[in-house]
């Protein structure tokens, strides 16, 4: 369970913050294939905190996808595609409502929540907003291969995955030490002076 969320204060971009001190840059967070990230959970949901969020109308850079917004919705940072209808996407948030904070779990391992607000109406009642939650793991450095989707409560998506730029400072994967090689060499003669 994880503990009290410390907000973190001061101008926050989907990419990059000051929390308690200490500087966050989220800009390296990319998926396995494109520039942003993906997950199936009932539907197709895409997320990309870097380069201003997913565009409004669209991406042309997947080799074997593409989605339209909308009409109406805006560039957010992440959407969901209806898993039979590519053209009913829904915007679940605008990248600029961005508030972030900080929390430890149980384990020790810290947290960056990311929460964004102000996505397409559900029920012509409630705005869709999305929470990102991004775990440290020091040795996760490279793209997001795996990323879990939920809704909870209704309206609110959480995304899930882990990054080294959660990790305080950014920490990356320590750099492991080349080990000598140890080839077997040659036998040593050992020679006498004879008498």
């Amino acid at each position: 369970t994880a503990a009290a969320a410390a907000a973190c204060q001061g101008s926050c971009s989907a990419t990059h913050c000051t929390c308690n001190g200490v500087r966050y840059d989220l800009s390296a967070i990319r998926g396995a294939h494109t520039s942003y990230l993906e997950a199936f959970a009932g539907h197709w949901y895409y997320l990309q905190l870097a380069d201003g969020g997913l565009p409004a109308k669209g991406l042309h850079n997947s080799p074997w996808r593409e989605f339209w917004m909308a009409s109406g919705n805006v560039a957010g940072q992440a959407v969901r595609r209806h898993m039979r209808e590519p053209l009913n996407t829904l915007s679940l948030g605008k990248i600029d409502t961005v508030e972030w904070a900080v929390e430890e779990s149980s384990a020790g391992r810290q947290t960056l929540r990311l929460s964004f607000s102000g996505g397409s109406t559900s029920f012509k009642t409630s705005p869709r907003q999305t929470v990102v939650w991004i775990t440290c793991d020091p040795a996760a450095t490279g793209p997001v291969t795996h990323m879990t989707v939920s809704e909870d409560p209704r309206v609110t998506y959480n995304f899930r995955f882990s990054h080294a730029s959660a990790c305080p400072g950014g920490k990356t994967a320590p750099q492991k030490k080349k080990k000598k090689s140890h080839s077997n060499p040659e036998p040593t003669l050992n020679r006498y002076k004879r008498v």
